[in-house]
């Protein structure tokens, strides 16, 4: 669910997509200038929520089912924040635009032999809970057009935990809102260094340590990604 969110910022920074042609669509019919600022923390404990019937409707046209019936996260209310703000066009602003919202609380695997502190957790998983005529509760992993490779080897591996079996992992593919803050930084925000003018701020080391990444070569991999989405070549997925 997080990744799906973080798609939906990512359209509205690059100004592209299902998400932002809805969005857009409001903001115009109904004369809203968004603010380019990452919204303040108490946005939503203000009071009425602002175009109820439209954020309504993009609820209901953009999140899957299983996102807000299943999982407790203020849908309407970051629907909201996207009509009023624009993410700022720097990393940081990026990053706490993607983060804004309440929830959502992680999913606990029941088992009969573990405390609720022991069970794993999950956001969002691609899971049906089944409880059975004996009282066990059981999982069985679903696929849908949102569900990623990593989701469900994820999934696989926290049902693992509870049956005390091994699983074997698989490494995700590039975040594409990462991807995005690496081009951000390396093209757009990039001075020279203080310290050593012929030396930039961010170089990929330095954007490989600050995100995580492998290696100063996977850095570059992820700058060129996310040229690719900003430029509207690649699709955000």
């Amino acid at each position: 669910m997080a990744r799906y969110k973080e798609r939906l910022v990512l359209q509205l920074f690059v100004e592209h997509g299902r998400f932002w042609d809805a969005i857009s669509e409001v903001r115009q019919r109904r004369n809203i200038v968004p603010s380019s600022d990452v919204p303040p923390p108490d946005f939503n404990s203000r009071g009425t929520m602002p175009y109820q019937e439209d954020v309504y409707r993009i609820r209901d046209e953009m999140i899957p089912e299983q996102f807000y019936d299943e999982l407790t996260f203020d849908w309407l209310g970051f629907i909201a924040v996207c009509l009023l703000y624009q993410p700022p066009r720097t990393a940081e602003g990026l990053a706490e635009f993607a983060a804004f919202g309440s929830g959502p609380y992680p999913h606990t695997f029941i088992a009969s032999d573990m405390s609720a502190d022991e069970s794993p957790q999950m956001l969002a998983p691609p899971i049906k809970e089944v409880r059975g005529e004996d009282g066990v509760f059981r999982y069985e992993i679903r696929v849908d057009e949102y569900t990623t490779e990593a989701d469900v080897r994820q999934a696989f591996r926290k049902i693992a935990a509870i049956r005390k079996k091994p699983s074997k992992g698989g490494a995700p593919g590039r975040d594409q809102l990462v991807a995005v803050q690496c081009a951000i930084l390396y093209d757009e925000d990039n001075p020279s260094d203080l310290a050593d003018g012929r030396r930039k701020r961010w170089t990929h080391d330095k954007l490989a340590n600050r995100y995580g990444l492998r290696s100063g070569r996977a850095a570059k991999e992820y700058i060129q990604l996310g040229r690719l989405i900003l430029t509207g070549e690649v699709a955000i997925q």
